[in-house]
């Protein structure tokens, strides 16, 4: 009997596991034939499984040359490309793949998150919904086109990741990235379930201890997120993204010295880490040197950082610019970050939420409005909490700190409390009358109860007797529901020069949410105030609660004035602790973009700040100029 081909013995060695062997003669059958396309895929895994991935797609290229109706061997040679960090080769590679066999899902799949890498999100979503109808019970499939729908804000992404999770419930990834999911919507409690699975399955994953740091911050615990980076570290102490996060909740703890440490840390093992250069500048800016932040900022920019990070980046280098007055080059700056930030944004109903809210606020009878609720006393709790609201940036941070420094008060820091009423009442947020219909005493004895039990939970100072400062300036929309609910309540209403608080909320990056969606242009921020400020201008002679309007810049001014009368309205004696906010807020936590501000002391700076753009709002101003006239403020 002839002896076998080197083809055939390659063949026969490779089924035998014998994978040396197999590699030896799969060589000798490409010499005796060089389009010995089974021989070169040999070639190519054994290769690829020494990570040598130049060499397997070298060997995977020539495998597809010869044989390139097979769509398999296209793949591995564009996923070789991919691991060699030959992204432009494999993205071709893999359209070729897809040319050949359109419903090839590992393709589609592998193709879709190089695409979305590129801020390619839309033609993304493209392929994993044809990858998701070709194989629905795929967990890699489903976990893919959620991870993708959490950048397009699709509805369906956390119903993907759930999917992903019980097709694969043995997928710590997949449990690790719905946490990831539902910690950014806000469910807090579900996303630690989903990490507690993840750590149960691998209990050594650092990623799933840095989530639940990114989470504790997101819940206004900057001490608990340190302890969870901590942990991270202790598995992976050279991980420059986990030191760079430390170095932002330190930050937060006003630990400057130590926010400093851990980012030089995270530059020593990794100088381009995007996350710790763009913390260095903003820490640079934050301790005044501001022409060494600028300079950082273009630097990590001129890296194309990712998406994130050079959202950040473009918001903290237009600050920049607006303190060494190039406010041309700052306004430029602010209009980019804002226009990434739309690009991927949320879109269709979810935009729509606001507005229809609004409007219908604006529906409500006159007899809803004027304080219809507020001479029902039996609907006293004898514990009302003072509502803090207005438009967003007009000083609200500000107030609260003050507030806070008396002593008697416990503040909320922008906790969602009033939305988590909405929420029990209306779980989709879809019911833009949510609140405003037929509810009896026993549902409001209800809601008041779901209200203290959020408050209490998310605020332990409540429980020394304390009365609660509920600020959220989005409330002022929700003043008629908020009467409902505690028809005694007093609210200060803050106010600022339209102009000034308009280019501030325009200035700021906010994590894009159903209401900070309209600040990503100037018409869009403007329309924004026109509409909301339009309710409160309908409610001020007769508000749906006993109101206080109070002026930021009466409280740059005079601010024992301005503060002494809002705290006679809140029923408390002066106390001169109130003058210390800064030193108070600098013992708090405060996750605002007025954090910095607040712990200095008042400023005339961000008076009349506009007149540096005039030339940029002009074409806005116009609309502005009749809340300037209702507020007091000079044209």
């Amino acid at each position: 009997m002839a002896d076998p081909s080197p083809l055939d013995a390659a063949l026969s060695a490779w089924r035998a596991g014998d994978r040396q062997r197999a590699e030896t003669l799969a060589k000798r059958a490409v010499a005796a034939r060089p389009d010995a396309a089974e021989a070169l895929q040999i070639l190519g895994v054994c290769a690829a499984g020494r990570s040598e991935w130049k060499k397997a797609a070298n060997w995977f290229g020539q495998a597809a040359a010869a044989r390139p109706k097979d769509p398999q061997i296209g793949y591995n040679f564009a996923e070789a490309l991919r691991k060699a960090g030959e992204a432009d080769r494999a993205i071709v590679a893999f359209r070729a793949t897809l040319a050949i066999a359109p419903d090839h899902v590992p393709t589609l799949v592998t193709l879709a998150m190089m695409l979305s890498d590129t801020g390619r999100a839309v033609e993304t979503a493209t392929l994993l919904d044809h990858a998701v109808f070709l194989a629905p019970q795929d967990p890699k499939v489903r976990l893919a086109r959620g991870e993708n729908g959490l950048l397009l804000g699709r509805d369906d992404a956390i119903a993907d990741l759930r999917s992903a999770c019980m097709l694969a419930p043995d997928l710590a990834y997949a449990h690790l990235t719905l946490g990831h999911a539902l910690s950014r919507h806000g469910a807090y409690d579900e996303a630690e379930e989903s990490f507690v699975k993840a750590l149960a399955l691998e209990p050594d994953l650092a990623a799933v201890h840095s989530e639940r740091g990114m989470l504790a911050m997101l819940r206004n615990d900057p001490a608990a997120a340190v302890t969870h980076y901590e942990t991270a570290l202790a598995s992976s102490p050279d991980d420059a993204e986990t030191l760079a996060l430390m170095g932002q909740a330190l930050r937060d703890l006003h630990r400057s010295e130590d926010a400093e440490h851990a980012v030089a840390r995270a530059l020593v093992h990794d100088p381009r880490n995007a996350m710790a250069r763009l913390i260095e500048a903003q820490l640079l800016r934050a301790n005044g040197a501001t022409e060494a932040a600028r300079d950082r900022l273009v630097e990590l920019l001129a890296t194309e950082p990712d998406r994130h990070v050079t959202i950040e980046a473009l918001t903290e280098l237009g600050h920049a610019l607006d303190r060494l007055g190039d406010y041309r080059g700052a306004f430029a700056r602010f209009t980019e970050a804002n226009i990434l930030v739309a690009q991927n944004a949320p879109a269709g109903k979810e935009t729509q939420r606001l507005p229809s809210r609004i409007a219908a606020m604006h529906a409500l009878p006159r007899n809803r409005l004027a304080g219809a609720a507020k001479p029902q006393k039996q609907g006293s709790t004898g514990r009302e909490p003072v509502f803090v609201v207005g438009f967003p940036r007009s000083g609200t941070t500000l107030i609260e700190q003050i507030i806070a420094s008396h002593g008697d008060f416990a503040t909320s820091d922008e906790a969602p409390l009033i939305d988590h009423v909405l929420r029990a009442l209306d779980p989709t947020g879809d019911d833009t009358a949510c609140g405003l219909g037929p509810l009896g005493d026993n549902d409001l004895t209800e809601l008041r109860a779901a209200y203290w039990r959020e408050a209490e939970s998310r605020l332990p100072g409540l429980t020394t007797g304390k009365r609660l400062v509920d600020k959220q300036p989005w409330n002022l929309i929700e003043l008629p529901f908020i009467a409902r609910l505690f028809p005694t309540a007093r609210v200060i209403v803050m106010l600022r020069d339209p102009r000034d608080a308009c280019l501030s909320a325009f200035m700021q990056y906010f994590t894009p949410n159903p209401a900070t969606l309209h600040f990503l242009s100037m018409e869009d921020t403007v329309a924004t105030y026109e509409s909301m400020m339009d309710l409160w201008a309908a409610w001020r002679d007769r508000p749906p609660l006993d109101a206080i309007e109070v002026r930021y810049e009466d409280l740059v001014g005079d601010f024992d004035a301005a503060a002494g009368r809002f705290l006679g309205f809140l029923g408390v004696a002066w106390n001169d602790s109130v003058r210390d906010f800064g030193k108070t807020a600098r013992t708090r936590v405060i996750r605002t973009p007025s954090r910095d501000a607040v712990t200095n002391a008042i400023s005339r700076g961000a008076i009349g700040r506009w007149r540096n753009y005039e030339a940029e709002m002009a074409p806005h101003l116009p609309r502005l100029d009749r809340f300037v006239r209702l507020f007091g403020y000079d044209a």
